[in-house]
């Protein structure tokens, strides 16, 4: 199913939000398109850059260069591409490079420069043009070629509830951003039977607050709420995931930034917080028992830490923090009380209790 921001509703049509979303689909779908299996994408040699590299039975390599919008420069492209291609013979264990290589465009359009330089190119440049066509709540990608001759279609796989229609209540459906490309290579690479467990955490974290913001990098995904720059400062930040090196193994960690007590009275019963981040280290309920372990910093390369507590021990102090009783200690529970703190923390007009950071 295609993310509702992969799409964009215009005046008559719908289109791609970006070439990406373009490509997804295409190379999804190679094989019902075009008969072809897909190779590479975003495939590098020599400095240039092609969008997709496939093969036909009979291992012909197949080129193919997509625009979301009218280019004039895509028989050029498509012409460097193979003259790096030809050049260095890549993938020759399964590809028979005494057959000619195919080369496509897909677009939308074609501009008038793109017939002429299809024209007077000696290379052969197939041009096929898309469009996307809506009937009632479902969504079709037609392909064309250059005399117009229906090529092949494929249904889109888009939400309903997103199709849009004369209803204004359905502008007002709340899309989660989608899932940062450094975030799904981390989990896909290192971290895959952890992946359903991980997206549910974050669906769970982006869908509390509309504030809430997501940032990345090839080792770290943050939430909290950012500057006006798109950084989060330390003291809005609510959780983070990042893979920990532990001898030759790489493991999912989740930390969140959580109320412990910072001064207690036990006689008196008085207890006065403060934010701290914790490592919960788990992304599971069986693994739930485990300690919660106090970082000492921040800085997601630390691991030290200067105290800890059980689930249930963490539980009981939060309940004479509060006030609240929780019954039900789970990982999901510690993310909710994350979550609200943090709501606290941004809102500190709202008149909830405060915690020092």
């Amino acid at each position: 199913m295609l993310h509702p921001e992969a799409l964009i509703k215009l005046a008559e049509s719908w289109r791609f939000s970006s070439e990406s979303d373009l490509e997804d689909f295409v190379w999804n779908n190679l094989n019902k398109l075009f008969g072809l299996t897909p190779l590479k994408r975003q495939y590098i040699i020599q400095n240039d850059c092609c969008d997709i590299l496939a093969l036909s039975e009979s291992e012909q390599l197949v080129i193919i260069e997509l625009k979301n919008i009218e280019d004039r420069y895509i028989v050029q492209q498509l012409t460097r591409y193979y003259h790096s291609i030809v050049t260095e013979k890549p993938l020759s264990d399964i590809v028979e490079y005494d057959r000619p290589i195919r080369l496509i465009a897909i677009a939308p359009n074609f501009h008038r420069h793109n017939h002429i330089d299809q024209l007077y190119n000696k290379l052969s440049v197939e041009f096929f043009q898309f469009e996307i066509t809506q009937l009632e709540k479902h969504l079709t990608l037609h392909l064309t070629n250059q005399e117009e001759q229906h090529i092949a279609s494929e249904i889109i796989p888009y939400p309903q509830e997103f199709i849009l229609d004369d209803e204004p209540s359905v502008t007002q459906l709340r899309v989660l951003p989608r899932i940062p490309k450094a975030f799904e290579k981390l989990l896909d690479e290192r971290h895959a039977e952890k992946k359903a467990i991980a997206l549910k955490i974050r669906e769970q974290i982006l869908g509390y607050d509309e504030k809430m913001a997501e940032t990345s990098t090839q080792s770290v995904i943050r939430y909290g709420y950012p500057q006006k720059n798109g950084i989060i400062p330390n003291t809005k930040l609510c959780a983070e995931f990042y893979s920990r090196p532990i001898n030759d193994f790489y493991s999912l960690q989740l930390s969140l930034w959580l109320p412990i007590p910072s001064r207690r009275d036990i006689m008196k019963k008085i207890y006065q917080g403060k934010t701290q981040k914790i490592l919960i280290g788990v992304l599971n309920e069986e693994d739930i028992k485990r300690s919660l372990c106090v970082l000492t910093n921040p800085n997601p390369r630390s691991y030290s830490y200067h105290d800890y507590y059980s689930v249930s021990q963490y539980f009981k102090l939060y309940k004479l923090m509060t006030g609240k009783e929780i019954v039900n200690q789970s990982l999901n529970q510690l993310i909710d009380i994350a979550l609200a703190h943090w709501q606290e923390r941004i809102n500190p007009l709202s008149g909830s209790v405060s915690f020092k950071i």
